[in-house]
């Protein structure tokens, strides 16, 4: 049985942090497995976007710039 990338993947795809022992989340943007610590920034990134008017970008392939 061949168990999903996200499951047992040891390193943040954005950080490359440890996640031996830590949550881990898939990105708003990418698909990429992130930390907590990733994902907290991409949540600043988010409410920058709405702040200023713009889509929230989900899925866009990147993660956007402000």
């Amino acid at each position: 049985m061949n168990q999903d990338r996200f499951f047992t993947q040891s390193n943040c795809d954005r950080c490359s942090e440890s996640l031996n022992g830590k949550s881990r989340t898939c990105s708003w943007f990418t698909e990429e497995c992130i930390c907590d610590d990733c994902s907290k920034k991409e949540k600043e990134i988010k409410a920058k976007l709405r702040d200023n008017g713009q889509s929230d970008h989900e899925g866009c392939g990147f993660v956007p710039k402000l």
